[in-house]
């Protein structure tokens, strides 16, 4: 028997979008890292634009322009920053599309100014020398129970 869709079919997509930082998401159809208010450094960690701290706009655009590719009027676009105010050097760098590409210097994981709940972890197993199964058999002698865990691990039981 053949099955045939009888309802309307788009092809817009949903994107949803989280913080690796603060753990904040966002989602919705068609969405970008714009709209959601977040970056993606160059080493893929999604960050807020509030986790980020404050760009230098002229260096950032320094680092990404390509002496010999980017001209206007003759002039290279590098050798204008110069004669350009804040104002007008933050316009062009929105013209870049760098939410996907962040330098990682701008990206708080990144410069280890915070951490991922999942590099943490990965970290105290590798400087203990301990793996994952030891972990779980450790917890399942020592609570028996996934609650009594929780409670352990939110500080009501010792």
């Amino acid at each position: 028997m053949a099955k045939y869709r009888l309802s309307f079919v788009t092809n817009s997509s949903s994107s949803s979008f989280v913080c690796d930082v603060c753990g904040e998401t966002a989602s919705g159809w068609d969405m970008g890292l714009s709209d959601a208010g977040m970056y993606q450094c160059e080493n893929g960690h999604t960050i807020c634009e509030g986790e980020v701290g404050s760009i230098d706009w002229k260096e950032f655009l320094q680092s990404v322009i390509d002496n010999d590719e980017y001209t206007s009027d003759g002039v290279k676009l590098i050798d204008k920053l110069d004669d350009m105010d804040d104002s007008e050097i933050e316009d062009l760098a929105m013209d870049y599309d760098f939410r996907y590409d962040l330098p990682h210097k701008y990206c708080p994981i990144c410069n280890l100014s915070t951490y991922t709940d999942g590099n943490m972890l990965a970290y105290l197993l590798k400087s203990r020398e301990l793996n994952s199964e030891e972990i779980l058999d450790e917890i399942k002698i020592k609570f028996g129970t996934y609650d009594l865990f929780k409670e352990y691990l939110k500080g009501d039981v010792k």
